[in-house]
């Protein structure tokens, strides 16, 4: 590693995860997906054990503590870890070493403790069920999390202190992807068996004597079990224990074989696999042990789900200190309150209640009982109940209804988080991709120009939609005001017409970049490029305008409610009181003229394309054409075959749904897929994105 990387002489170096590996992107994608699924599903559990009040006892109250453990120390390792990787900047301070290994130690530690404890407490719920309420009572419960949390902290800072008053004066790279005190110690000049001989004495007393005391208590376990004549308090007895001896063997084993062995006998690639076992796959494997194998956590899991008011306290009981009652065991009985720290949480969960019962908050319109249960009772004919609803509601003669697209029911739900998660993907990877084409010269090329100018568009396209959509559905509030729907319109039928435009001028580039390599500079000039950028837009909003105009001068005499989710014209033109199929051929003639025909045309480039591709001698210039083509065709094809289908037929042969479908396809999910698709299929692209994150982290040196 060259010197100039380290920002001063007391840095240490991390060499990273097994270096010189051939396939390490592919596993740093692998321990990526698995952070995210660790930090997922551990936050899953902690919040189902805090809001159904059938997961507060002292069982489920020490497995939130386990699960916060877990993202503590998963974050502890994997993102200085990803960091590193894609930054190529190795260096750690000593202080940032430090702290990453007293945080390592203390959740690591306090893990071993809260495991043990866990074991106790099975042992007194099977073996002493009669006295189960008075032993794990709430000051016990109490007791146990700060015992473990105050223990790994105390032996963390101890040896975190005397680890780092080594003297290294040799060289201060560490075979490891995180600061670890054993592979710390190996770059010492003094001699350190004395250390040694105490990091072992630690082991036993941290590891050794509390799998010893697990072993024991799941013995005595197992003999109640066996002596029990129910058998299905077998059963469950059996399942609870099970999942805590695999989480048990997931843990001890690898600490054990990296912290009580002498030091002859490690190797670094030896010790990084066990680390991966321990502090990576470990924190990921719990929840999904304590999830898949428990009836209790799945069942509380599916209410929440189904039942819109399932177990869930009010808000009231959520702002008031001791809410989280937990209940003596599986016999009932004793309590142990725990105070909830995460207020915005709270308040969010009562949303997450409101847009599950699809309550709306309007103080001028409330719905009745029988409203509500007619509502909820028939989910298949939410269109037909919806329009009604919506007739109801509150409202001004000149204001359009927007049924929306999420039925009130938990499928709506679902595809409300999943929308938002999109537009969030959509927005964050459009950003990332127009600020990479700024900021790196690589990419300032008449290609990268035009995708700028996409992720643009992508960005506005689905701004116009999603966030009005989202509105609609966290407040009730369905109406949209006549100005507002012909804005949204204009800027939807603008930015549809300019990204198909966009589109075929990417496709002529391509075409001019492979079949005219020697004309490109001239053909493709920065001229040239604003004039293709200037008319996509011109025409667009062009376009755009006829449309909006001619919509919205129509007479709108029956109901106002638009059985869409966005002002979609031809969702309009059903409530019109007047014949439209003048104005439905308008839109045909339009869609044939700046849909169809451009496709033609990039089908024809792409067909030149192909053929100049296969004259090609060099392999490597044919992979290199055939990557940058078909990244193009993928994203052509995902926007232009809904977008034709839905405004190429006839209104006799549309339906709402059909159509509501589709416009996902083009409003929705294609802004989110197109910078996917170019920066995993470009390599500038990511090489762009790894120097970028160079330039940071060096200024940040």
């Amino acid at each position: 590693m060259d010197k100039r990387n380290e920002s001063s002489s007391t840095d240490f170096i991390l060499l990273g995860l097994f270096p010189g590996i051939k396939h390490i992107n592919l596993l740093v994608s692998v321990i990526l997906l698995i952070y995210t699924v660790a930090l997922t599903t551990n936050s899953i559990l902690i919040l189902l054990i805090w809001v159904d009040s059938h997961l507060h006892t002292p069982m489920y109250f020490l497995l939130s503590q386990l699960a916060l453990m877990d993202l503590t120390l998963i974050s502890s390792t994997v993102p200085k870890m990803a960091s590193d990787f894609f930054s190529v900047k190795r260096t750690i301070s000593q202080v940032a070493c430090g702290t990453q290994i007293f945080f390592f130690l203390t959740v690591g530690i306090a893990e071993c403790i809260i495991i043990t404890l866990m074991a106790f407490d099975r042992y007194v719920a099977i073996c002493k069920p009669l006295r189960y309420t008075l032993i794990m009572s709430q000051k016990v419960c109490l007791q146990m999390a700060t015992v473990s949390w105050a223990g790994g902290a105390l032996i963390s800072l101890m040896h975190t202190a005397y680890a780092m008053h080594f003297p290294i004066c040799g060289s201060r790279e560490i075979s490891h992807f995180l600061c670890e005190v054993m592979a710390i110690l190996k770059l010492a000049c003094e001699d350190i068996s004395a250390y040694e001989k105490a990091v072992v004495m630690t082991s036993i007393v941290v590891l050794l004597i509390p799998l010893s005391f697990i072993l024991s208590s799941y013995t005595l376990i197992f003999l109640s079990v066996l002596r029990m004549n129910s058998l299905e308090g077998r059963n469950k007895a059996l399942a609870t224990c099970s999942s805590h001896l695999t989480v048990v063997s997931l843990y001890f084993g690898p600490a054990m074989l990296v912290y009580m062995r002498p030091s002859s006998y490690h190797s670094p690639k030896l010790d990084q696999v066990l680390f991966m076992l321990g502090a990576i796959l470990t924190p990921m494997m719990n929840p999904l042990i304590y999830s898949l194998r428990n009836k209790e956590v799945v069942g509380v899991l599916r209410n929440i789900m189904l039942d819109p008011h399932s177990q869930i306290v009010s808000l009231q009981e959520l702002g008031t200190p001791g809410l989280m009652t937990i209940d003596g065991g599986d016999d009932g009985g004793g309590k142990c309150d725990d105070n909830v720290v995460g207020v915005l949480v709270l308040k969010l969960l009562e949303i997450v209640m409101a847009m599950k019962a699809y309550v709306f908050l309007d103080p001028h319109h409330v719905l009745t009982t029988d409203f509500q249960e007619d509502l909820f009772s028939n989910v298949g004919e939410s269109d037909k109940r919806g329009m009604k609803i919506m007739e109801n509601y509150n409202q001004t003669l000149t204001d359009f209804l927007l049924l929306g697209l999420f039925p009130p029911s938990r499928i709506g739900l679902f595809l409300f988080i999943l929308i938002v998660f999109i537009f969030l993907m959509a927005l964050f990877g459009n950003l990332s991709m127009i600020i990479l084409i700024i900021v790196d010269t690589h990419l300032h090329t008449p290609m990268y120009f035009l995708l700028s100018q996409l992720s643009l568009m992508d960005l506005n396209y689905i701004s116009t939609i999603v966030p009005k959509m989202v509105s609609d559905y966290l407040f009730g509030n369905k109406s949209i005001s006549l100005i507002g729907c012909e804005v949204q319109s204009f800027f939807f039928l603008t930015l549809a017409v300019a990204e198909a435009l966009l589109l075929t001028s990417m496709a002529y580039d391509r075409y001019v970049a492979i079949c005219f390599p020697l004309h490109y500079p001239i053909r493709m000039s920065k001229k040239l490029c604003v004039l293709m950028i200037t008319g996509s837009w011109t025409i667009g909003s062009i376009n755009s305008c006829g449309h909006t105009a001619y919509a919205f001068h129509i007479p709108y005499c029956r109901s106002r409610t638009i059985n869409h989710f966005f002002c979609d014209v031809p969702a309009m033109l059903t409530l019109a009181c007047m014949d439209t199929w003048v104005y439905e051929y308008t839109v045909f003639v339009s869609t044939t003229l700046l849909i169809v025909f451009p496709f033609i045309g990039i089908a024809c480039s792409y067909g030149q394309v192909l053929l100049a591709i296969c004259r090609m001698q060099s392999t490597e210039g044919r992979k290199k054409a055939y990557s940058t083509c078909s990244t193009h065709l993928t994203v052509v094809t995902f926007y232009y075959a809904p977008f034709a289908y839905t405004y190429l037929r006839p209104r006799s042969l549309r339906t709402p749904t059909e159509d509501k479908a589709l416009a996902v396809l083009y409003t929705i999910l294609t802004p989110m897929l197109n910078p996917i698709i170019y920066s995993l299929r470009n390599k500038e692209v990511i090489g762009a994105l790894r120097r970028l994150i160079q330039k940071i982290s060096f200024v940040k040196m």
